[in-house]
């Protein structure tokens, strides 16, 4: 028979103080509900309605080896305390007559002997004594199905009586911790908000529209509740099996957002006109570029006075020696007033435009117009 733990002989020294915390009246599998009148922000939990108390047969006890005839009843009375600390029903099948299987007993076998009772669950335990060493093991059936869900075993050696007795309380609390964990309901959330018709989702998806309960899985989740038009609520909420989280409020209306009017459109600024500039920077050039051109025409054919000495002048009293600024004069003439007349074009340009573009931009009681 396999072995899970072993129980040295210092053990059995702290095994009562171990068996007392583990058995100890009032401890439950479910969780306390929350005291009356403490709410929560964002919810209040309770436990789910009394769950159906289960029925648990307790077979004899097998034994092998040499062992009292008293010890095997007084190990099932131990089993059958340790289980009735819980939510449960105990029978005693041998007080109860219900007939004892013998040897090994398959899924068949529990069904077969749970029929015509009320038991929902079979409780088998057997026993191995090697000189003063037990080898205790308590299995776990479901009725209906035959089906083994838990197993508990633990080696006591050298023991006494006493200490026997006192593992046995050990394992029977391990059992009941494992059919209390078999049996225990999921979470589950309620959700009562205002207003109804709210959707709720739970890590993102939808599980209803409020009012709504739904069953979920056992750990932390975000849970949101929301309407078009209102203040969604958002909660994280820790799920214990056993327990219901309800989660009661109101939504709160979404502001209203009142649209400001757009300011006026500001003035459309004129551009910079860069003609005008350059159409003054043409005139002076023309007007200087004309004055030089008309200054060579009239240089034009008159002596160098400088050079008119000695045989430079002739017996008519003429120089030879004169000025041929006739070309140059007559080009920068040329150049001069094409300057001028092209700083006179662009200085009218810009005067016409300035007037356009002030006729274009339009004022009046929503803004300002601007025409093309």
């Amino acid at each position: 028979m396999p072995l899970t733990t072993r129980r040295p002989p210092f053990a059995r020294l702290v095994a009562p103080l171990v068996a007392l915390g583990l058995i100890a009246p009032g401890v439950h599998a479910q969780e306390p509900a929350a005291a009356e009148g403490e709410e929560a922000p964002a919810s209040d939990a309770g436990i789910l309605e009394e769950v159906p108390t289960e029925v648990v047969m307790v077979l004899p006890i097998e034994s092998w080896g040499s062992i009292e005839e008293h010890i095997p009843a007084a190990l099932v009375e131990k089993i059958v305390d340790g289980l009735r600390r819980g939510n449960f029903t105990v029978i005693d099948a041998a007080a109860a007559g219900v007939p004892i299987p013998s040897g090994e007993c398959d899924e068949a076998c529990v069904r077969s002997t749970v029929a015509g009772t009320d038991a929902t669950h079979l409780v088998r335990a057997s026993v191995v004594v090697e000189g003063r060493d037990y080898n205790v093991r308590v299995e776990l059936f479901r009725g209906d199905t035959g089906e083994l869900i838990a197993t508990s075993n633990d080696v006591c050696e050298i023991c006494g009586h006493e200490e026997l007795a006192e593992m046995v309380g050990d394992l029977a609390a391990t059992l009941r911790r494992k059919l209390s964990a078999a049996v225990e309901p999921p979470p589950l959330l309620r959700v009562l908000v205002e207003p109804e018709g709210s959707v709720v989702t739970v890590d993102g998806e939808v599980v209803g529209v409020t009012p709504v309960e739904v069953t979920v899985a056992p750990g932390e989740h975000d849970v949101v509740v929301q309407k078009p038009g209102f203040v969604a609520h958002r909660a994280r909420l820790a799920f214990l099996d056993g327990v219901v989280e309800t989660i009661r409020t109101d939504l709160a209306p979404a502001p209203v957002i009142e649209e400001e009017e757009p300011p006026p459109p500001k003035k459309r600024a004129l551009p910079e006109s860069t003609t005008r500039p350059i159409g003054w920077a043409a005139l002076g050039v023309g007007v200087g570029v004309t004055a030089g051109g008309v200054a060579l025409l009239v240089l034009d054919e008159r002596p160098i006075k400088r050079e008119c000495t000695g045989d430079n002048v002739d017996a008519m009293g003429n120089c030879k020696w004169r000025y041929n600024t006739l070309a140059g004069g007559i080009a920068m003439t040329i150049v001069g007033v094409g300057a001028v007349a092209l700083g006179a074009v662009l200085l009218a340009r810009d005067r016409r435009r300035g007037k356009s573009d002030a006729q274009r931009v339009a004022i009046d009681g929503a803004g300002v117009g601007v025409r093309f």
